[in-house]
């Protein structure tokens, strides 16, 4: 299936769990099914809808986690800027734990939950597919 990103809502929430700097990011993702590959009555089918929204949260999340990763554990970068987010919002907690400034984007840690609700299912493109002799 090929799914669209039609809106998104992430909310971020920067704490400390047992000392550690935590990013906790909860993503709430709406899409439509633009495309799919069988039979035209799974658009009808809730269950298989449940299934497909569960496959794509995961995927989301594994990539998501796979960008973090290689920026925060793999690059050192912190692009994202939350050395100076937890400065900003946890001065007091960031001093409580001894962490300079400059070494909290070394003790990150994220916690990533992604829910995906697809919406649509009208599809712009069918690409159907029924067995056929001539394929």
């Amino acid at each position: 299936a090929t799914i669209r990103v039609t809106n998104s809502n992430i909310d971020e929430k920067l704490s400390y769990k047992d000392k550690v700097p935590t990013v906790s990011i909860n993503a709430n993702i709406k899409a439509d099914v633009l495309e799919y590959n069988c039979s035209a009555d799974f658009v009808e089918e809730k269950i298989k809808i449940k299934e497909l929204e569960k496959k794509t949260s995961s995927k989301v999340k594994k990539l998501m986690l796979k960008a973090v990763n290689k920026l925060y554990n793999e690059e050192k970068s912190d692009v994202l800027k939350y050395r100076e987010k937890f400065n900003a919002r946890k001065y007091k907690e960031t001093k409580k734990y001894g962490y300079d400034k400059n070494d909290i984007i070394d003790k990150i840690k994220f916690d990533l939950k992604v829910n995906v609700k697809i919406k649509s299912t009208e599809l712009s493109i069918k690409s159907i597919r029924k067995e056929s002799k001539y394929e």
